[in-house]
């Protein structure tokens, strides 16, 4: 049954010579993970161009969001296993962190596509790609293999109000459920026991911030698109290995500090803003 305490040796407890994992965050500011991908990869939260920005503060709220807002999901039992996921994923946050309610319009600058990031961040970003599609070409006119390879680059997901973050961690969620109930199943009380709450809070905090704890949120953060050999590539965990091997990233390693950059380690696509306050 679930929930069940079955000891024995078909368990195991990984948490207990473990030390608690620290979320990743290349500025230690905001935690800036974001598995989000492309509406036709399956991953992004709603269309592109509609729900991946914000011109406004969505959420007027002094404090973080908690889990009764989020949606229902599955039978009674799932719905309260995930609100107690993203409860224990938020309490570890804000140990560290101060929730972040998101920026006002007028501090938000386009980058392309009605892709909005902080206003200096924006300005970088629009200069990186403009480069970036300058010596595409180049290498495309001079025939060079992987660059003939390249149909389009561009952003896929940039600011996010903490509204929108809410359902873009309710998909990612949705999404890595699935891929765990094997491990959490071996684990003592089952797939929705309390070990598997705090191993699932843990598996999440470096593939999905929590709302207002992201580098998104506060408009420094952007998700990065490619499109080689008629594969589109976006903020998608099962597209590392394309990524690495992509015209792009290996252009991003090379030149985006210049423009004051820098990647998140555990993503090849996310790209965080080091410039400015």
């Amino acid at each position: 049954m679930a929930g069940s305490r079955i000891p024995g040796p078909t368990h195991y407890d990984p948490f207990s010579q473990t030390a608690p994992a620290r979320t990743p965050g290349p500025l230690g500011r905001n935690d800036a993970a974001d598995p989000t991908i492309l509406a036709q990869s399956g991953d992004t939260f709603g269309p592109l161009g509609v729900n991946d920005y914000a011109g406004s503060i969505a959420n007027s709220e002094p404090g973080p969001i908690r889990s009764s807002e989020l949606h229902e999901f599955g039978d009674e039992e799932q719905t309260e296993f995930m609100r107690k996921v993203y409860e224990a994923q938020l309490a570890r946050v804000l140990r560290r962190k101060a929730f972040f309610p998101g920026l006002p319009a007028d501090e938000l600058g386009v980058v392309e596509g009605g892709f909005k990031m902080r206003k200096d961040a924006a300005k970088d970003c629009k200069a990186l790609l403009a480069r970036a599609r300058v010596d595409l070409k180049q290498q495309q006119q001079e025939k060079d293999e992987g660059a003939l390879k390249v149909e389009r680059i561009g952003v896929a997901s940039a600011y996010r109000d903490p509204w929108r973050d809410l359902a873009a961690w309710e998909k990612s969620f949705k999404k890595h459920y699935g891929k765990t109930k094997d491990q959490r199943v071996k684990l003592i009380g089952g797939e929705h026991g309390e070990r598997s709450v705090e191993f699932m809070a843990r598996k999440m905090a470096p593939i999905k911030a929590v709302p207002g704890f992201s580098n998104h949120t506060s408009g420094i953060a952007v998700d990065f698109t490619t499109t080689e050999n008629k594969e589109i590539l976006g903020p998608n965990t099962n597209q590392r290995k394309q990524w690495e091997q992509s015209w792009f990233y290996k252009w991003l390693v090379t030149h985006a500090s210049m423009y004051k950059f820098k990647q998140l380690p555990s993503e090849e696509w996310h790209w965080d803003y080091t410039g400015g306050y």
